[in-house]
């Protein structure tokens, strides 16, 4: 509503009126002053103190971080992709086989190595078994021979087959070398997952290519402990546990509030008015989100109901005090002193000062 408030008026009007006279001719005579009016008026738009709902939503921008995350690629270059053992999103456990290159011979070059070290195992068991029977043999066609004679004879059967022993053994000990030399020749060819987590990357290669070490070819992330980061004013509105929704990219991802140095973060003292990190954990896990994808979590920061209220435009300040505007009895403007509470950008709760009905002054 608008009042138009008169503050000053003036009015003067006067009339001179002369009769004619012998001195001043007949045809001259004074003209009546001009009536003169000045009226200011203030033209207030008010309101009044009423009851109405304050509701006020903010909105915090959050950010993707996979705490634990591992970017994998092939250690050599030029060698073609062979399979993938593992697809997006799937589960994976600490050495998981995830991802292969072509491995040319390596692969029947260790079975070949496989079996020879099979054959000299059982090779060194036969021996043995040949070495007790030459002995046993030894001792009872020398039973009757001179000690010294049948120690020197049976020293030289156990020479004869640690010789052979020994080249067996050699032979085993060659054989090993090897297949590690194609165990690791082998593993610069595979990928493995180096900690429990989820597939969030897999590369699709085409025919034909190959590999290099700077392609990146499989993302895991450890998927228990993603989070969302926030960094916002607003930390003390979050409760430990609190259920919100994360927005990214238009997609809702379902999130709660956790104790960051539950999962190991390190975190710094916050300060009532000062930023704070506030973190959310994935309800469920989450395999297309990139690392450090950013959006946003609404929150409620006022609902309550039926509150008595004026118009935000309504309050003012006085030296750190709330005060509205109200025309008094003699229809000028005054001040009043008010309690407030909350507020939103439409309304303010009013705790004391004004009454129900009351009207103030919104411009």
């Amino acid at each position: 509503m608008k009042r138009k408030i008169p503050i000053l008026s003036a009015l003067a009007a006067g009339s001179i009126l002369l009769s004619s006279c012998g001195i001043i001719p007949e045809e001259e005579s004074f003209y009546a002053a001009p009536t003169i009016s000045n009226s200011v008026f203030v033209d207030y738009t008010m309101s009044v103190c009423a009851v109405t709902d304050i509701y006020q939503e903010e909105v915090i921008s959050v950010k993707y971080i996979p705490v634990q995350t591992a970017s994998l690629n092939f250690p050599i270059n030029g060698i073609t992709y062979d399979t993938f053992f593992v697809s997006l999103g799937e589960t994976v456990t600490e050495g998981q086989l995830l991802a292969q290159l072509n491995m040319g011979t390596l692969q029947e070059d260790l079975a070949a190595c496989q079996r020879n070290l099979d054959a000299c195992s059982l090779q060194l068991s036969q021996l043995e078994d040949s070495r007790s029977m030459a002995l046993k043999k030894q001792q009872y066609d020398g039973s009757g021979w001179d000690p010294s004679d049948q120690q020197r004879a049976l020293n030289k059967i156990n020479q004869q087959f640690d010789r052979q022993k020994q080249s067996i053994e050699d032979q085993i000990y060659l054989t090993e070398f090897r297949m590690t030399e194609i165990d690791e020749k082998m593993k610069e060819r595979q990928l493995f997952a180096p900690f429990d987590g989820v597939v969030s990357y897999v590369y699709s290669p085409e025919t034909g290519d190959v590999s290099s070490n700077l392609k990146k070819v499989i993302n895991i992330s450890d998927s228990s402990l993603s989070v969302f980061r926030a960094e916002t004013k607003l930390w003390d509105q979050f409760d430990i546990g609190s259920i919100h929704t994360a927005v990214v990219n238009e997609r809702e991802y379902g999130v709660t509030v956790i104790d960051a140095a539950e999962i190991g973060l390190n975190t710094e003292k916050r300060t009532p008015g000062k930023s704070g990190d506030v973190y959310f954990a994935l309800n469920e896990p989450v395999f297309d989100l990139e690392d450090n994808a950013k959006g946003s979590i609404t929150i409620v920061t006022v609902d309550k109901k039926d509150v008595k209220a004026v118009p935000t435009a309504a309050i003012s300040n006085i030296n750190g005090k709330d005060v509205v505007y109200i025309l008094g009895d003699d229809g000028l403007r005054t001040f009043r002193y008010v309690d407030t509470g909350v507020r939103n950008e439409r309304y303010v709760e009013i705790l004391d000062g004004l009454e129900i009905g009351d009207e103030v002054i919104i411009n």
